[in-house]
């Protein structure tokens, strides 16, 4: 349906559409492909390694909220891996095929 605001003719639109939605839809493969050449780089330059780990740190820091640890440095990591983990998660979720999707209101109290 909005195929045409993929085309780069279409300016500031274009570029928002694609920021907005298209890069938010595939970063978290972006976020494991770098994840998975940090490591292989990390076997030929040491350098790499302490990335890798800083990289592996933030990966796993959704788990710190979990685990109700609390650090403010890294709590916008923790948001932006959780919402990227979500967003791995609901892509293999949709190729499985979508088993409910009706949105049930909270019930209000008059």
């Amino acid at each position: 349906r909005f195929k045409g605001l993929l085309l780069p003719n279409k300016g500031p639109i274009a570029i928002a559409f694609f920021s907005h939605k298209v890069l938010r839809w595939l970063s978290p493969f972006f976020l494991l492909c770098m994840l998975i050449c940090s490591g292989y780089i990390s076997f030929f330059q040491k350098e790499i390694f302490p990335m890798l780990l800083v990289q592996l740190m933030f990966l796993l820091s959704p788990l710190l909220s979990r685990l109700k640890l609390k650090i403010p440095v890294i709590s916008t990591a923790i948001h932006f891996y959780s919402m990227n983990i979500a967003l791995f998660i609901g892509f293999f979720t949709y190729l499985k095929g979508v088993k409910s999707s009706v949105w049930e209101p909270t019930s209000r109290v008059p």
